[in-house]
């Protein structure tokens, strides 16, 4: 029988020879690994209206003031309507809370509760009609809110888009002689050649 020190000298031998192999084997897969995922690795290049069309989304009129072309008037234009719009939303919420309060006040049957000076004289039915008809014109107001945001998404990508079209006043076209076959005879005309964007033909 072995003693316990050359024991433990066997096992930390045994333990050591199969150490090393395993660590050598998985440092040489990392390094593979690592240089195939570089290979690999996909590289997001956006275009011009998808890049404008995230600016807007994230910031309104960002992606105008991106596009460049007009950003002056088109921005001012957007938080004026948007900022016009918000205060629309406020007050009119503002409006179908207070008659809310003063139409569940007036039914609760509760003579303790108090009704708003303001609301004073009118009866359930009129607090009622009140406060749908200013509940409805929030919800139009936030709609409207959202049918700008979603405008001027759209505009920044379009106006991204026309920005590679040639707006040039002298738009001209081209004239080339043109051959191809039909059923082995061949066939010549002209064809016409109209440059939509901005290096087309060159």
């Amino acid at each position: 029988m072995l003693p316990l020190s050359s024991l433990l000298r066997t096992c930390w031998l045994f333990s050591l020879l199969l150490f090393i192999p395993a660590t050598l084997f998985a440092q040489q897969s990392e390094t593979v690994l690592d240089s195939a995922l570089q290979i690999e690795k996909p590289k997001l290049k956006l275009s011009k209206p998808a890049r404008a069309a995230l600016l807007s989304a994230a910031l309104p009129g960002l992606g105008q003031y991106y596009n460049g072309r007009g950003w002056a008037v088109k921005v001012p234009v957007i938080y004026g309507i948007g900022t016009t719009l918000g205060y629309l939303v406020l007050s009119t919420h503002g409006e179908y809370r207070r008659f809310r309060e003063g139409y569940l006040a007036l039914e609760d049957d509760n003579p303790n509760t108090q009704l708003s000076p303001l609301l004073e004289g009118r009866t359930s039915d009129q607090l009622l009609r009140s406060r749908d008809t200013f509940r409805r014109n929030r919800d139009f107001y936030i709609i409207m809110l959202l049918v700008l945001y979603a405008l001027n998404v759209g505009e920044a990508t379009t106006a991204a888009h026309l920005n590679d079209f040639d707006i040039n006043d002298n738009i001209s076209f081209k004239i080339k002689p043109y051959t191809d076959q039909l059923q082995g005879q061949p066939l010549m005309g002209f064809s016409l050649q109209v440059p939509l964007f901005k290096g087309q033909y060159k």
